[in-house]
């Protein structure tokens, strides 16, 4: 029997969690670059892309990235809970038997699988928009867990698109989540 099964509001949560922390963060970076003393465009480049901002960039990314397979994941698990399981048959043996087995105990289905389980599932499919945004997200944070070398060239204003599209995407209204990751979290 399987126990501990997540809601979608626990996917919920955590997911925006991390879009709210991420844009925390670059509006800190942005009141730093306010107080600078910057000269020029080439000095805002310069400030934009040294290390301590390109490693924060890859973090905001890979949270980024987490929260929409989060979100993709509690709409597909609020549908039922075997369209999250990787390989339903291998599992089949350890959700079958007596003895309780904890959901994160089960392997789940691949994130390259996440939008086109999704769209099984659900009439109004992924948008084009999110699709991209995903599987782009998915690349860079596969690039920074296996190589630590992300290879990419974002800037803050993308990264702020793909928190608003992945958050139009699965959520509600972006100025209501950061009302409620203010007041209720």
């Amino acid at each position: 029997m399987i126990i501990n099964i997540p809601t979608e509001s626990d996917y919920f949560k955590i997911a925006n969690n991390n879009l709210n922390i991420v844009w925390d963060n670059l509006f800190g970076l942005v009141s730093e670059y306010d107080h600078a003393e910057i000269i020029n465009d080439g000095d805002i480049q310069f400030y934009l892309n040294c290390s301590y901002h390109r490693h924060n960039k890859a973090t905001w990314l890979v949270l980024i990235q987490a929260a929409s397979e989060l979100f993709i994941k509690g709409k597909i698990l609020n549908m039922g809970n075997q369209y999250l399981i990787d390989d339903i048959r291998r599992n089949k043996i350890k959700t079958e038997c007596e003895e309780e087995v904890s959901f994160s105990d089960l392997k789940s289905i691949d994130a390259s699988k996440l939008t086109k389980k999704y769209n099984e599932l659900y009439d109004e499919r992924v948008s084009s928009s999110f699709d991209k945004i995903f599987n782009e997200l998915r690349k860079v944070r596969n690039q920074i867990m296996h190589s630590a070398l992300p290879d990419f060239e974002y800037s803050i204003y993308e990264i702020i698109i793909f928190i608003l599209e992945i958050q139009r995407q699965f959520g509600e209204l972006w100025v209501i989540s950061r009302n409620r990751y203010f007041f209720f979290y």
